[in-house]
């Protein structure tokens, strides 16, 4: 299972406004650092869970930070993700 509280975040530039996909900005980043790891995260039937996500600022330079934890094995290390903006997988305009 994989769950997450919003697939979308909206965010303002001087044209107006981006819609910044959060699911796939973290598949993207996911099959970067693992290529051989080829997860669907829209799909809903996988044993973990993204249980934190965070849009950070610092300096004015975004970043999109997920923690991700196994359901079946609770034991194992949550896996930090960190995305920097440039990055990012916005919607087209």
């Amino acid at each position: 299972m994989c769950r997450f509280a919003t697939g979308y975040i909206l965010l303002s530039d001087p044209q107006g406004y981006r819609k910044l996909e959060v699911l796939s900005t973290l598949e993207q980043e996911w099959l970067r650092r693992h290529p051989k790891d080829r997860r669907d995260f829209h799909l809903l039937d996988f044993d973990f869970e993204v249980f934190d996500t965070v849009l950070e600022s610092d300096n004015g330079v975004l970043s999109l930070t997920f923690r991700i934890r196994s359901i079946d094995k609770p034991k194992q290390p949550v896996r930090v993700v960190r995305v920097p903006g440039e990055r990012f997988v916005f919607s087209a305009r």
